[in-house]
């Protein structure tokens, strides 16, 4: 493999910027822009991070000055001598002094390269690799917590340590058919459904609730609804602190939905703002209309507001049903508290009243709308976050396991038995890239980012 280098700092102007180089000529590909006493110093000083200038050789112009540091193979990221150069996060820099270094031979990095060469070196495996991608897109604390326990091999060690019993298993199935006359077929049965409940058990475990927390990986989304001049683009610029909806006195401002993101606690959620809810006056409200029922139909949260001035309307029940026959968590918001509150909305008894002219409860609304996700999203869910990659290998293993089970329990012969478990530790092989080609390599890598 070649020497690579990429900007592995995000796009546009920051304070800091950095280009990241690894392979054997790291150090080689920096040689003609700095001083022959610092490279030497640089080769002394592993780690240790030193300030430099960068100069164009043809000139001596400085395109830049920073901070380099050298991680000598293998104790680098990627297994190789790695050089980072820590520069003004200005682009028109980092670019220069990047194609400065392609001049050099070194070739510009593929998106996820550094972490695919950790792969390959064995720096860590390919759970490991795909939790790098996932730290970096966590978009709630709770996801990231996750990403970095299986980073740093907590679910690699489980697996491995079911997929080690599993092999232990086959051993003592395979010393069996050698000397038959010397093990009893009915013990090492009776072992080997003991294990595979055990086994299965925390396949189960594992994969427990996780396609709630792969909903909440690619992003909660809370859809506010309900009917016109309910307050709507008002709750959701306040929600989001900013004015990004139009609010008007006349109904059906809100003809396409508009969307932001907004922090709210540990979770990052997409706020989506509706048209409202009626019988459509135009083709272009009722184009509208459309887009908010879809909305509704995949939303995470659905925040249905209600004008408190007026009350719940028989139309507002009909909605509301409608959102609960989808199965989706939802907060009954009675917005515009400033206002005078009607009197079937004082006994009301589930909501949640706020204004958000006044922001008055607004605080209140954050905190319920956290607690929903969590419940719903978190709770009896396992301890890992599980990309669909690894969740169809385990599901196969589990699948192997109890097809394994049903043959103990119907009494197949002996050799059959060795089947079942090397499909099952195969598919575990799979999960942790023991086992892997090219092409998936090239697929999951190229979600990464360059530079990472």
């Amino acid at each position: 493999m070649g020497t690579i280098a990429a900007i592995a700092t995000a796009p546009g102007v920051g304070g800091v910027g950095i280009i990241r180089i690894s392979g054997p000529q790291a150090l080689a590909s920096v040689a003609p822009f700095v001083s022959k006493a610092l490279l030497s110093k640089v080769k002394a000083q592993p780690r240790t991070m030193l300030g430099f200038s960068f100069a164009d050789p043809h000139d001596g112009m400085i395109l830049d000055q920073g901070l380099l540091v050298y991680f000598k193979a293998p104790f680098s990221y990627t297994g190789e001598d790695v050089l980072e150069l820590h520069l003004h996060g200005n682009p028109v820099i980092l670019h220069s002094i990047l194609g400065k270094l392609q001049d050099t031979g070194v070739r510009l990095a593929a998106p996820g390269e550094f972490t695919r060469r950790a792969f390959l070196n064995g720096k860590m495996d390919l759970l490991q690799a795909e939790s790098v991608q996932a730290m970096v897109e966590a978009r709630s604390a709770e996801i990231l917590r996750r990403s970095v326990r299986q980073h740093q091999g907590y679910l690699s060690r489980e697996l491995g340590d079911i997929r080690s019993r599993l092999l232990e298993m086959l051993a003592r199935i395979e010393v069996s058919l050698d000397y038959p006359e010397e093990h009893s077929t009915d013990s090492l049965r009776q072992m080997l459904l003991e294990c595979v409940d055990q086994c299965g058990a925390v396949l189960k475990g594992l994969m427990a609730g996780q396609s709630k927390v792969l909903h909440l990986q690619q992003g909660v989304r809370a859809v506010i609804a309900g009917q016109p001049n309910a307050g709507k683009s008002s709750v959701f610029n306040a929600l989001l602190g900013e004015h990004r909806a139009l609010v008007a006195e006349t109904p059906g401002t809100t003809r396409d939905q508009v969307e932001a993101d907004v922090l709210i606690d540990e979770f990052r959620l997409s706020l989506v703002d509706t048209a409202g809810l009626r019988q459509a006056a135009d083709v272009v409200e009722q184009m509208g209309i459309e887009k908010t029922k879809q909305a509704l139909a995949t939303a995470s949260v659905v925040l249905y507001v209600v004008d408190v001035s007026k009350g719940i309307q028989d139309e507002d029940r009909a909605w509301i049903q409608r959102v609960d026959e989808y199965d989706i968590p939802r907060l009954l918001v009675f917005n515009k508290l400033d206002l005078s509150v009607s009197t079937q909305t004082k006994v009301a008894s589930e909501g949640i009243f706020i204004s958000a002219k006044t922001a008055s409860g607004l605080e209140t609304l954050k905190s319920r709308i956290v607690e929903l996700v969590q419940k719903n999203y978190l709770q009896d869910t396992g301890a890992y976050l599980l990309n669909q990659r690894q969740l169809g290998h385990l599901q196969a293993s589990l699948n192997d396991l109890n097809v394994l089970k049903g043959d103990l329990s119907t009494g197949h012969p002996i050799d059959l038995w060795t089947i079942g478990l090397r499909s099952a530790v195969q598919a575990l092989s799979n999960i942790s890239g023991e086992n892997v080609t090219e092409a998936i390599l090239d697929s999951i890598f190229s979600r990464f980012c360059v530079g990472k």
